[in-house]
């Protein structure tokens, strides 16, 4: 996986990530950035080509982590691949998922 560009907009901070999530490693450093219920963040994943099922574990645990402590994280314009992943696995209905990064930082209070 690329490392993502982050930018902010408003309280929400957007995270572009791009190419391969095939391990848990590539979303470490996002874990740090989920530090508390005043936390939003935005992963926009219209870049991710390919997840794999420890990408998929890692995008959960990031979530379910951040809902401990009463964060926010949302999805991005998921490119085809990963949509269709989300959909099939049925974790369109646990994670956030908004058309645009514009549009998920709105939503989650940026």
């Amino acid at each position: 996986m690329s490392d993502g560009a982050a930018a902010r907009t408003g309280a929400a901070q957007i995270v572009k990530l791009s190419g391969d999530l095939r391990d848990g490693e590539c979303l470490a450093d996002l874990f740090s950035a989920v530090t508390g219920a005043s936390t939003r963040l935005v992963l926009d994943l219209s870049d991710v080509s390919f997840v794999s099922s420890a990408g998929l574990g890692a995008l959960v645990r990031l979530v379910a982590y951040a809902n401990t402590l009463e964060a926010r994280v949302a999805l991005a314009a998921p490119s085809p691949f990963v949509a269709n992943l989300l959909e099939v696995t049925h974790l369109n209905r646990f994670f956030e998922i908004h058309a645009g990064a514009e549009a998920a930082a709105a939503a989650v209070g940026g």
